[in-house]
């Protein structure tokens, strides 16, 4: 009888758990004739020099490392990125005990906005505004080599915002 029981028990459990994976997928969101992507150099309009760079370059790999798409050429692809870096902000986090006006951490966040293009058609498949990727950081020595010093880590972020909301529905 216990037995019964816990096979019963088993079965029900078993049929629950895969009710819970009903409609789940996994690859790409995007159309099924989507299966490579070019990611164009991001345009600039933060006024520092060379985040474009940064984020082009981290958001390339991304999309290798995630794997749903392949990447191509601009000649070749699918789907093409476009983006421009439209903001690098740094927000204040702690201050030092001895001075309320010294900071001693920063947050650096890194926006942008993405469109996703059908290279065939020229149709947009996507828009994605303000996009962010953020990291944190302490200054050593100047506040301007530090902040050149954290961009890299806040475009990577920014990838791998970028890359969730090109592949994935949610």
């Amino acid at each position: 009888m216990l037995s019964r029981l816990a096979v019963l028990v088993s079965i029900l459990a078993s049929i629950v758990g895969l009710a819970g994976c009903y409609g789940y997928r996994t690859g790409t969101s995007l159309a099924a004739n989507i299966t490579s992507i070019h990611v164009s150099s991001f345009n600039n309009r933060t006024g520092d020099p060379d985040v474009e760079t940064a984020a082009t370059s981290a958001t390339v790999r991304e999309f290798q490392k995630d794997g749903s798409l392949r990447m191509s050429s601009a000649e070749e692809a699918d789907a093409i990125v476009e983006a421009t870096v439209t903001g690098l902000t740094l927000e204040p986090l702690r201050y030092s005990k001895d001075s309320a006006t010294e900071t001693t951490e920063f947050r650096l966040l890194l926006s942008a906005n993405v469109i996703v293009k059908n290279r065939k058609t020229g149709k947009t498949i996507s828009t994605h505004q303000d996009l962010t990727g953020k990291t944190t950081f302490v200054p050593g020595g100047d506040l301007s080599s530090s902040k050149r010093l954290a961009i890299p880590a806040a475009a990577r972020d920014l990838a791998h915002a970028i890359v969730a909301a090109v592949v994935e529905a949610w």
